[in-house]
């Protein structure tokens, strides 16, 4: 189960990355135009996606910590008695 979260985590991590560079370019935009109003709502709309991300990257976290903790790093909830 832990390698399951491993690997969610990293799909955030690397659409994280892809929302930051996409929000450079629309910073890019605005500063060449400042008119473009489309720029600035695309960048908001990245920025909030962004902001979900950032949460649930948070939790996987979380959940990634709990469970090294609980199973001693072993990555498995079953006890080695």
């Amino acid at each position: 189960m832990d390698e399951q979260y491993k690997k969610i985590k990293k799909k955030l991590e690397d659409d994280i990355t892809s929302l930051q560079d996409i929000i450079k370019d629309f910073d890019k935009a605005i500063e060449l135009n400042p008119n473009f109003s489309e720029a600035y709502f695309n960048r908001g709309k990245a920025k909030e996606q962004l902001a979900k991300m950032e949460y649930a990257l948070n939790a996987i976290n979380d959940k990634i910590e709990t469970s090294e903790k609980n199973t001693g790093g072993s990555g498995s909830s079953i006890s080695k008695g």
